[in-house]
């Protein structure tokens, strides 16, 4: 009888721990009979922590094409245009009040980094394998949501076998000693030592 409280009570965190995950998911709560492909995919698409590393991998990818532009020329243009007006002590003494002038001026420069010693290379080298590793750690949080997701799949499945085959048992049990009651109460009756008189 308490492997049978012991089973339900599996169970009934299982479901519950299942829940919670399909409220932090805002999904509808899971069907009763587990299906593994849907349920492990559901997993993948809403674990924080395949989230994270996802977002770890866009980091180390935007890196890598930082690292990349040092490599490229570099454009700088600046301009000012406008209505300049020169109110100073040498121009009051010439007998001007003021000087007026209208100014245009633009400048674009571009510039090109041939050498820089080895270490834009080795910077972008780097960044090229920090997202390698984002990759793997990717993969690896993946493979592991995955491998947690079916020892929780067949544990289940284990615990529902087990309940049911306690169940069968128990049926079994009840029965034979259904039975066996029977048969004493028959031999009994059949046997004139056994009965009182």
């Amino acid at each position: 009888m308490a492997w049978i409280i012991t089973a339900v009570f599996i169970m009934s965190i299982s479901l519950s721990v299942t829940a919670g995950a399909a409220e932090e998911s805002g999904e509808e709560f899971p069907s009763a009979e587990p299906n593994l492909t849907e349920d492990l995919s559901k997993l993948l698409r809403v674990d924080h922590r395949i989230m994270a590393a996802k977002a770890s991998l866009q980091a180390a990818r935007s890196g890598n094409e930082q690292a990349f532009s040092v490599f490229l020329p570099r454009v700088s243009l600046s301009s000012d245009a406008g209505k300049e007006v020169i109110d100073s002590p040498s121009t009051r003494s010439s007998g001007l009040d003021e000087q007026r002038e209208t100014r245009e001026k633009a400048t674009l420069t571009i510039t090109q980094n041939l050498f820089s010693g080895g270490a834009n290379t080795a910077s972008y080298d780097s960044s090229g394998k920090q997202v390698d590793l984002a990759e793997l750690g990717l993969a690896t949080t993946e493979n592991s949501i995955l491998l947690e997701g079916l020892i929780a799949y067949f544990s289940l499945e284990r615990d529902k076998t087990l309940f049911r085959s306690g169940l069968h048992e128990r049926r079994l049990l009840q029965k034979n000693s259904s039975n066996s009651r029977m048969k004493r109460l028959k031999k009994e009756r059949n046997c004139p030592r056994c009965s009182p008189g």
